[in-house]
């Protein structure tokens, strides 16, 4: 089937088209989803997040909220004039706000990386979502400092093991075809040079997973998963490299420079992060919503590792994930969902059975993508155009 997701974008390349199989090909020359604004998703998530702040600062664990940024720039631009999307590093800074006003310790990643098209090309791979190697190195050396004063442990002001000096930068070329290019194929918007960290100095950290010991060594051998960099293109998740989504995974450093134990919670953002922390942290643990079988099960994995504080890293699109709201102390619940907002576009001519044309449902709103430059026609085969 590779061959014809590969066949379809460049067809779609070739007839100027702007969308592929539902993803957006900016000015920049990237790709991207397409997200209406969702002011009821960001609210609840907020008093979600708040109230998982208040649970776990009266357990007296600091809770710190750290905000990955959204890979378009505040500046704006990218998206063609009229175009009804929704900018997310927009919503993460209310959330940031709303956050603070609510008394929660907040890191805002959105202005450090995500401010100008030059950070977000810079800092973010164009067919995935996720950011580069190089801006996790920095994210971790900002949420470091930050948790320095949380802790008030000195060691974390700037240790050298997270300057970018200390890290050979190695770059295995045109080998990431990303979340958003494996639909739309390698002719659409091309492939990435992948990018990955390996330390300069000796490290020996051991890596855990629900307890039990699976690696433990060099950081490339104990942090970073370089099995998925063996697989084909299109079957490739090479930012795995940095640990995939697996839940309770811990990195135990007994030569660490900071007694300090830290506990993620996280979404993928935060593995990289999470592995430049190990070589600084006594120890780093990563809890993943997504993974848990229940709400509270988030909980009972804070109070079983007892950790000096929590830090919860998440990308914006997070705030529209259900396993992200969570339940309050002991029997309070959260804010039940709202229903998603959805945005409707025309994905199909190909009349259904009620003689109406078929939808596909990503967001808010009704549009119809041939009303705007590069929407394009549609003549058959399955194509998002």
């Amino acid at each position: 089937k590779y061959w014809f997701v590969d066949l379809n974008g460049g067809a779609c390349r070739m007839a100027g088209r702007r969308i592929c199989n539902d993803r957006m090909l900016f000015a920049d020359g990237s790709l991207d989803c397409m997200y209406a604004a969702d002011d009821a998703a960001v609210a609840r998530f907020v008093a979600s997040t708040a109230s998982l702040a208040g649970y776990i600062e009266g357990l007296g664990v600091p809770f710190l909220y750290v905000q990955a940024p959204y890979k378009h720039p505040l500046e704006g631009g990218l998206a063609p004039p009229g175009w009804p999307l929704a900018n997310l590093n927009d919503e993460a800074l209310r959330a940031v706000s709303a956050l603070e006003g609510r008394g929660v310790r907040t890191l805002d990643l959105v202005r450090a990386l995500a401010a100008t098209r030059k950070d977000v090309a810079a800092n973010f791979y164009p067919t995935d979502h996720h950011w580069r190697g190089r801006a996790a190195l920095k994210a971790a050396r900002l949420v470091s400092r930050r948790l320095s004063d949380v802790l008030g442990d000195a060691s974390l002001r700037s240790p050298p093991q997270l300057r970018a000096g200390n890290w050979e930068r190695r770059v295995e070329r045109g080998a990431f075809l990303g979340s958003h290019g494996r639909r739309t194929g390698r002719f659409f918007a091309g492939t990435d040079d992948f990018e990955y960290f390996v330390p300069k100095f000796r490290t020996d950290i051991a890596r855990y997973m629900g307890g039990r010991p699976c690696a433990s060594g060099e950081f490339v051998k104990s942090v970073l998963e370089m099995r998925f960099l063996s697989k084909g293109l299109h079957e490739r998740n090479a930012y795995g490299v940095y640990g995939t989504d697996r839940n309770e995974v811990a990195f135990v450093n007994g030569k660490a420079r900071s007694s300090a134990k830290v506990l993620f919670v996280k979404d993928s953002f935060a593995n990289p992060v999470a592995g430049f922390l190990a070589t600084v942290c006594r120890e780093v643990v990563k809890v993943d919503p997504r993974r848990c079988e229940s709400r509270d099960e988030i909980l009972r994995l804070v109070e079983k590792h007892r950790p000096d504080a929590v830090v919860m890293l998440v990308h914006p699109v997070a705030m529209r994930n259900e396993k992200f709201v969570f339940a309050g102390a002991g029997p309070q619940e959260a804010p039940p969902p709202t229903e998603a907002p959805r945005l409707w576009y025309n994905m199909d001519s190909t009349p259904t059975h009620q003689g109406t044309r078929k939808k596909k449902e990503v967001g808010r709103a009704s549009i119809d993508i041939r009303a705007f430059p590069g929407g394009g026609r549609r003549r058959g085969g399955r194509d998002g155009s």
